[in-house]
């Protein structure tokens, strides 16, 4: 068994120093270009969320008027539709008979 002041600690590949210091320039200038990138996507998001804030402002102002109460929406298609069918109408619907489910192979 070897002494621990004995192991072999050196690596099993050697890098010239060029090497090394051009690697570390071009991981700085790349990081330096992602984080101008980045900052530039937020300074758009920002400036959007902005501006559609500012759009929804404008909107309710005008739309909700102070001191005025708002029409409320007629609902949706089918609700209309189910509101201008009777009882037994509804019931049908509800209680719609399959005569046969046929199966496919």
């Amino acid at each position: 068994m070897k002494e621990f002041g004995n192991i072999n600690t050196k690596l099993p590949y050697k890098e010239s120093e060029s090497y090394v210091d051009a690697l570390v320039q071009r991981s700085v200038e790349t990081a330096r270009l992602k984080d101008r990138a980045e900052r530039k996507i937020n300074r758009n998001l920002v400036y959007t969320l902005a501006g559609v804030a500012a759009a929804a402002a404008i909107v309710l102002a005008v739309v909700i008027p102070s001191g005025r109460k708002t029409v409320q929406p007629a609902g949706s298609p089918i609700e209309m539709f189910l509101a201008s069918i009777s009882d037994s109408e509804a019931a049908m619907i509800v209680d719609w008979p399959i005569e046969e489910i046929p199966e496919y192979y």
